[in-house]
């Protein structure tokens, strides 16, 4: 009967890891309540939340930057109207699984993906940086032993180019990059294929691991729940980029950094999660035949889109100014485009 639960090992199919946990979790557990796996995680993140104030005292004002997006895109989207219908410990598991090891799986992947595409687009110009790397490290030992400054000799970007972003990159790392067209699709790939693919793809696999998700009766199930998860993913992503600087941001960048994410980033995965929660439910809900490129290529095309423009911009567009207007006039066209779609 549908949306009664199935023990898969009665079925002859091999039970996945996320489902033995799962039913290991849910041991005592009512319609109502956390497992004590959900509450594991709940703790983790009180913890992390003292190590964060503990490190500084000022970053307290932080934790609202992180925690009030999902918890408002998850009030409006499942508390009020469909907490009856889904278990608030399956929500909080797929929370859970998109903030750690959901992100460490796509961190891998997207690490590897990025090497091999950096790989295969830079070829051209790989040769030219190993050299001039080389002279810098040359210069750097012939200026310790005449007393000079061992980075005397590393490009330096001007006056004239000091608005250009990728001079500025060019001057940080001393080497020479051109915007060639191995640049372009680079930058593309690193868009659609890198972080695109491999988030969505998580957002994807991640509800069907859990039987809760397969057998639940209700038909929003998916939805909630890839919207869930890629919450959690955001969510460890803002933390990231806040604290990405390693100490050298300010607290007023860091503050921008997180609040900022907090609206732009929680919108574009929480409208990419529900283009792929939708697929999910016309498949495993409706019965339609579609498969899994169908269902992720709306959700890529966004996401891909939505970074694609940014990074162009960022690194094509000169004036500061213009950079971040354009980004918040794309980045605003782009998720209504999807928003759009997904209604």
């Amino acid at each position: 009967e549908k949306g009664t639960p199935v023990d898969m090992a009665t079925q002859g199919q091999p039970a996945s890891w996320a489902d033995e946990v799962e039913a290991e979790g849910l041991r005592g557990s009512t319609h109502g309540s956390l497992s004590w796996i959900s509450w594991s995680f709940v703790a983790f993140l009180i913890a992390l939340a003292f190590f964060i104030v503990a490190a500084n005292v000022e970053d307290a004002a932080l934790l609202p930057g992180f925690a009030l997006g999902p918890i408002v895109v998850l009030y409006f989207g499942y508390w009020r109207h469909l907490r009856q219908e889904i278990p608030i410990d399956l929500v909080v598991k797929n929370f859970a699984f998109g903030f750690l090891p959901g992100s460490i799986l796509v961190m891998i992947v997207e690490s590897i993906l990025t090497g091999l595409f950096f790989i295969l687009c830079f070829s051209d110009q790989a040769p030219g940086w190993v050299s001039q790397l080389s002279k810098h490290a040359e210069e750097g030992q012939a200026g310790l032993m005449v007393g000079t400054s061992p980075g005397s000799g590393s490009i330096n970007a001007t006056s004239g180019d000091s608005d250009d972003p990728l001079k500025l990159l060019e001057a940080s790392l001393g080497i020479k990059i051109i915007r060639t067209p191995g640049f372009y699709i680079f930058i593309f790939l690193l868009a659609y294929g890198v972080a695109g693919w491999s988030e969505e793809t998580m957002k994807y696999c991640t509800p069907l691991r859990f039987k809760g998700c397969r057998n639940s009766p209700s038909p929003y199930v998916y939805l909630v729940c890839t919207v869930a998860c890629a919450l959690g993913f955001s969510s460890v992503e803002n933390v990231g980029y806040t604290f990405s600087g390693g100490g050298q941001a300010g607290f007023s960048e860091r503050m921008i950094t997180a609040y900022s994410r907090a609206v732009v980033a929680i919108m574009a995965h929480s409208v990419c999660g529900g283009i792929v929660g939708m697929g999910l439910t016309r498949r495993h809900v409706l019965g339609h035949s579609i498969s899994y490129f169908e269902i992720l290529a709306p959700a890529v095309l966004t996401h891909g889109t939505f970074d694609f423009l940014q990074l162009i911009l960022a690194t094509m567009v000169m004036d500061e100014t213009t950079r971040e207007v354009g980004v918040v006039v794309v980045c605003t066209a782009v998720l209504l485009s999807g928003s759009i779609y997904l209604y």
